[in-house]
């Protein structure tokens, strides 16, 4: 099994290094994509704007993916 890490930077300049084994590594994208999008939900509750950037390294350090998510809310 495979292990990725995944940094995430929602732009405050802190890094969160989480580690994930993956068995299958074409399931790394929707790993990915999960881990970002509960991130994006926790952090960006109480604000209108919301990016995070995660980062997908193997162990040898080499990146892997990268998940942009930018969430905007418009109070009318």
């Amino acid at each position: 099994m495979a292990r990725y890490y995944f940094d995430l930077d929602d732009g405050s300049n802190s890094r969160n290094e989480i580690v994930h084994e993956v068995a299958d590594p074409d399931l790394l994208r929707s790993e990915a994509l999960r881990v970002a999008t509960e991130a994006t939900t926790k952090g960006g509750e109480n604000t209108g704007e919301t990016t995070l950037v995660l980062t997908v390294r193997n162990e040898d350090g080499l990146t892997r993916l990268k998940v942009r998510l930018v969430c905007q809310v418009e109070d009318l």
